[in-house]
């Protein structure tokens, strides 16, 4: 209930400041820059937006302000007309444009559907055999002994993971909660390989402690190296190949496009000189 309150107050203060023109407010001004709400929300990964204080808000303000002083001292320093500089801005211009081309244009145009997926998955089988033993569990990590005690005793008295996790885990944040998937040995500490690669479904792992921490694992599934994996785990990977291999198709036809169309020369014997002077 207390996270459902939260995520309304979330939605009820982006309704508004981004409402009705409210993200044109100046949130902090430097001379003749300024910084508007929806452009200073836009600093903070939207994951982090919850979780920093007010504090960190007006430093990120305060940040920005310097930023643009010094910039705008720079550029009264003759920054404009350095060639590196103008290089530089160039170089990030056509990166910022090609992104928007990307995320924006293209990615709008690209469809996959679940049949595709189907396909792929089906001719592709061989690429998703376990190449080694792998675990799927639940995770809590607490920093001090007192917390691992704490963490035990719940879990011995027959308490939720879960709730053990929400309320105790110093890795626990309500984006990635307290699930982390499956793991082979090579993703866990040296120390923890052992007791959680030994332990059966539905074990409780833990407390052991690494590099100054204390873990515990709830394990949920065991599979051996050379399995298949279903095709509901690997679904949203199986997406984001095809949406790579759509997206790089459309970008290779559009490149072919502009140099049939455009004025293009490369000075190849010009390249062969650059590049032997340098033997």
């Amino acid at each position: 209930m207390r996270y459902l309150v939260y995520m309304l107050i979330i939605v009820l203060t982006f309704t508004v400041f981004f409402g009705c023109g409210r993200s044109e407010r100046k949130v902090a001004k430097a001379d003749s820059k300024t910084l508007t709400v929806y452009e200073f929300v836009e600093q903070v990964p939207k994951e982090y937006r919850g979780k920093i204080s007010k504090e960190q808000w007006i430093k990120i303000a305060h940040d920005w302000v310097d930023e643009q002083l010094l910039a705008l001292f720079a550029e009264r320093k003759g920054a404009n007309s350095d060639d590196e500089v103008r290089r530089r801005l160039d170089e990030a211009r056509r990166h910022i444009l090609i992104d928007y081309l990307r995320q924006k244009v293209l990615s709008a145009q690209i469809e996959i559907t679940p049949e595709m997926i189907n396909e792929y998955y089906e001719s592709h089988k061989s690429d998703y055999i376990r190449e080694s033993d792998e675990i799927k569990a639940l995770y809590i990590s607490v920093d001090n002994k007192s917390y691992a005690d704490s963490v035990k005793k719940a879990l011995k008295a027959g308490a939720s993971f879960c709730e053990v996790a929400r309320k105790f885990s110093s890795s626990y944040s309500p984006r990635d909660s307290w699930y982390i998937g499956w793991l082979t040995r090579h993703d866990l500490l040296p120390e923890l390989v052992k007791p959680v690669f030994n332990a059966n479904v539905g074990d409780v792992v833990g407390p052991v402690k690494a590099q100054g921490s204390y873990h515990f694992f709830m394990i949920l599934e065991k599979k051996k190296e050379g399995t298949l994996r279903p095709l509901d785990e690997v679904r949203s990977e199986i997406r984001n190949q095809l949406f790579t291999l759509k997206l790089n198709e459309r970008l290779t036809k559009i490149i072919d496009s502009l140099r049939t169309s455009s004025d293009i020369a490369v000075d190849t014997a010009l390249i062969d000189s650059i590049a032997n002077s340098f033997k």
